[in-house]
């Protein structure tokens, strides 16, 4: 399809291939998905999208999407998400450092890719990544959002005419019992974390100790 000229929202357009060549015709730019010279991007960017999309086969499950979700959501940085973890390249990299993760997300699977207006679009593997890492980085975070999500919903369910709040608590259980599996620090770091504190707490105590001439009880 060639474009031609264009007058009050309208562009001339020419078929250049296909049953309707050489046919011209008006139609509304709205219609339009790019411009001529942009649609070599477009065709990549599409190119792109499906064969992310056909990774997606056997790996994606819906109770594990709303899961990441709701992490990406109690981050503050998202406002959810859906199969692709799409956005600008600033806001991605801080959620994926917050979970201490190395590198970047856009790095992380040959799938992943810039589109051509600069946006990362992330496949769904990669977002996994990102809500499992961060989970146990940001518990308390996470748990604050989850403890007041279900509080809102539960409160909500009781209240005439609201009993679809004590569904939505149903349908999310298996998806917060998720995250929430995620956000459990591993044994080992948890008892190296629980000595690093202990040891703390015995060090200001023979400070004081000291400080008030109790050698003898310090050592």
């Amino acid at each position: 399809m060639f474009l031609g000229l264009t007058h009050s929202r309208q562009c001339k357009v020419r078929f250049d291939s296909g049953e309707l060549e050489g046919l011209e015709d008006w139609v509304v730019t709205r219609d339009l998905a790019c411009r001529w010279g942009e649609r070599r991007a477009l065709v990549r960017d599409e190119e792109r999208a499906a064969k992310m999309a056909a990774e997606d086969e056997g790996v994606w499950d819906e109770v594990t999407e709303e899961a990441i979700s709701t992490v990406m959501v109690a981050s503050g940085e998202y406002m959810g998400f859906g199969r692709v973890w799409s956005g600008d390249p600033v806001t991605a990299q801080r959620y994926w450092d917050r979970g201490g993760l190395t590198g970047t997300p856009l790095e992380y699977d040959s799938v992943n890719y810039r589109d051509r207006f600069g946006a990362w679009n992330l496949w769904y593997a990669t977002a996994l990544k990102a809500a499992q890492s961060f989970a146990p980085a940001e518990s308390e975070l996470v748990d604050l959002y989850l403890r007041g999500i279900e509080e809102e919903l539960k409160a909500e369910g009781f209240e005439p005419g609201n009993r679809f709040s004590h569904d939505l608590l149903r349908k999310w259980a298996p998806s917060h019992a998720l995250v929430r599996a995620w956000s459990q620090v591993p044994r080992g770091i948890a008892a190296e974390n629980e000595i690093t504190r202990l040891r703390s707490v015995v060090s200001q105590a023979v400070r004081f100790l000291r400080d008030a001439g109790e050698e003898r009880k310090a050592d």
